[in-house]
């Protein structure tokens, strides 16, 4: 399974906790994956087993937020204790939007106010799914993302007959409703796994990650 995990965890507060804060709404991996398949196989003539989850996700940068840094990779640790899960890492991109001086004592720390975006994450994950599906011991990959796009690559796995490709969906709950993948509905319609309110409450992460903030909050703050 390939997950795309800020998709996947906006997605889901914005289906289900529209208006909280993201940090609310934290996804456990190992049990979103395992949760998948479950809801999966119940609808599916052919099993699965989930073999490896491969979550993309934005590393905030310590010098712009280093408590979303520390938070962030504490959510590694405790994830990754899960043995089939596997945490992939790319650094967000940073704009300073205005810069900060201090008129302070010598040493005072002030932070520029900054634009933050996750930046390569699709790329990383189109990757993994073209790569994971080419290999001689997987027959099935899972994208669990609503970004199309990654489209092209359910598509570029779909034609290729290598492996068999499907997608996901939260659905339901109070917020906004979101698309899902297609792929290439020429060749094949794609099977997308429906997930609901129950599935969520099922695979969160409500663990305290208690870590003491330091640094500011950038405009796009991180969970």
């Amino acid at each position: 399974m390939v997950i795309d995990y800020q998709n996947v965890h906006l997605c889901a507060r914005d289906h289900f906790l529209p208006g909280t804060a993201a940090a609310d709404s934290l996804i456990s991996p190992g049990r979103f994956a395992r949760r998948l398949i479950e809801v999966r196989n119940r609808m599916s003539p052919l099993p699965a087993e989930l073999v490896e989850a491969v979550v993309f996700r934005g590393l905030p940068e310590p010098q712009f937020d280093l408590y979303g840094y520390q938070r962030n990779l504490a959510h590694q640790l405790r994830w990754e204790a899960d043995p089939a899960v596997r945490m992939v890492h790319q650094p967000l991109r940073y704009r300073v939007l205005r810069a900060a001086y201090s008129v302070g004592p010598a040493g005072a720390q002030v932070q520029p106010e900054v634009d933050v975006t996750e930046k390569g994450v699709d790329v990383l994950c189109a990757l993994e799914v073209v790569n994971a599906a080419s290999r001689p011991d997987v027959d099935l990959v899972v994208l669990a993302s609503h970004d199309h796009d990654l489209d092209p690559a359910v598509a570029a796995v779909q034609r290729s007959r290598s492996a068999r490709v499907e997608g996901f969906q939260w659905f339901g709950g109070p917020g906004q409703q979101v698309g899902h993948l297609h792929g290439d509905s020429q060749v094949a319609r794609l099977w997308c796994t429906r997930m609901d309110v129950d599935d969520f409450e099922a695979c969160r992460d409500e663990h305290d990650y208690l870590i003491e903030r330091v640094g500011h909050e950038s405009r796009e703050g991180q969970s």
